[in-house]
C-alpha cells in the first residue's frame, strides 16, 4: 500500500508583486493544521524486534494501530516459534522475516514465502482480542511450511502436511482442547475424500482436495505408521527426517525425494505405499470405520481397539 504524501502545488514560477507577505501566514496556517491532523491518526510506523530463537533470528515487523500491545504480538510470534521448534526438533530456517500488519476487521489471514528469503506476511484485524490471537491457527500453519521442501506440481502434499500438522502442534502445547481437535480433524478430513470425476491428489487442484486432502494423505499416513510399529514411529518421525536432511521451505525436492526420504524411518515403505493408494488414483478412505476403531464417534471411547493410537496422535507422541 503506498503511503500518501503531501506534494508543492504546481506553479508557473511567478508571483504577483507584494503577495510574499500576504501568502506567509496562510501558507504557515495550512502547515499547522496538516501537521496537527497527520499528528492525531493513528501511528502506522513500523515497530520491530529481533527474537533469538537458539540459532534462528527471527525478524518482526508491526504497522499499523490497535489496542493489542506490541509486547503481546511478539511474544505471541517467539511462542508459536517456540512450539514449532518442539514439533520438529528445531526452528526449520535459520533467518525469518514475520511482518504483521494490523487492518480492520475480526480475522486473520497468512502466507508465507520461501527459497533465499523465508518470510511470512500476516494480516490481522484489530478487532480480534489478544486471547483470539493466542488461538488461532493461522501463524501456527504458516510455520509449519517453512520445514518442508517445495515440492512443484503437489502443492496438496506441501498445504496437507500444514493443514495436517498445525493440529497437532496446538494440541501438543495446550492450545487445543481434545473434543475439539478430533471434531475439526473429523470434518475436515471428510472434506479431503475423492468425489466421483476425482482422479487423484496429483491432479485434483480443487480446496477441499489441495487443503484436507493432502491432509487426509499425511493422516492415513500417520495412523499407518503407528499401527505397524506400535505407536513407535510416527508422522512426526518422518517430518524431522525430511527437515534433518535438508528439506525445508528454501529448496525444491521431487515427490520421490520426499517418499523416499520420509520412508527411512520405517522398513516398511509405509509412505510410498499410501502414495499408490491416494496420489495418483481416486481411492477413498474408509473413515467412519477409523473412527469407530479409534474411538472418537459413539460411546466406546476407552474400550475402542485403536484407543492408544488416538492418544498418541493427539499428543502428537
Amino acid at each position: 500500500m503506498e503511503a500518501f504524501r503531501l506534494s508543492p502545488a504546481e506553479s508557473d514560477g511567478k508571483a504577483e508583486p507584494g503577495s510574499r507577505s500576504n501568502v506567509q501566514p496562510l501558507v504557515k496556517s495550512a502547515l499547522l493544521i496538516v501537521c496537527f491532523v497527520l499528528l492525531s491518526l493513528p501511528s502506522l510506523a513500523s515497530q520491530e524486534k529481533t527474537l533469538q530463537l537458539g540459532e534462528t533470528r527471527v525478524a518482526v515487523s508491526i504497522s499499523g494501530s490497535g489496542e493489542i500491545d506490541s509486547e503481546d504480538l511478539f511474544e505471541w510470534v517467539e511462542t508459536t516459534s517456540q512450539t514449532v521448534e518442539d514439533y520438529f526438533g528445531s526452528f526449520p530456517v535459520d533467518q525469518l522475516e514475520v511482518h504483521i500488519q494490523l487492518t480492520s476487521g475480526d480475522s486473520m489471514h497468512g502466507r508465507t514465502w520461501g527459497y533465499s528469503r523465508p518470510r511470512i506476511s500476516l494480516r490481522v484485524g484489530r478487532e480480534m482480542s489478544l486471547a483470539d490471537i493466542r488461538e488461532h491457527w493461522i501463524l501456527t500453519h504458516e510455520m509449519c511450511h517453512l520445514a518442508f521442501p517445495n515440492v512443484p506440481g503437489h502443492r496438496w502434499l506441501e498445504e496437507g502436511m500444514a493443514t495436517y500438522v498445525e493440529p497437532l502442534v496446538q494440541a501438543r502445547s495446550g492450545n487445543l482442547s481434545r473434543s475439539k481437535f478430533w471434531s475439526d480433524m473429523k470434518w475436515g478430513l471428510d472434506q479431503g475424500q475423492s468425489e466421483p470425476g476425482d482422479r487423484g491428489l496429483a491432479y485434483d487442484s480443487g480446496w477441499g482436495r489441495t487443503y484436507w486432502g493432502g491432509a487426509l494423505f499425511w493422516f492415513v499416513v500417520d495412523l499407518e505408521l503407528r499401527r505397524s510399529t506400535h505407536n513407535r514411529i510416527t508422522v512426526r518421525d518422518v517430518l524431522r527426517r525430511i527437515l534433518a536432511s535438508g528439506g525445508n521451505i528454501e529448496v525444491e525436492w521431487t515427490l520421490q525425494e520426499v517418499l523416499e526420504t520420509g520412508d527411512r524411518v520405517s522398513p516398511h515403505q509405509t509412505i510410498k505405499g499410501v502414495a499408490d493408494r491416494l496420489v495418483y488414483n481416486p481411492g477413498r478412505v474408509e473413515l467412519t470405520e477409523i473412527w469407530s476403531n479409534l474411538g472418537v464417534s459413539g460411546a466406546a471411547r476407552h474400550s475402542a481397539p485403536w484407543a492408544s493410537i488416538r492418544d498418541g496422535i493427539y499428543s502428537a507422541d
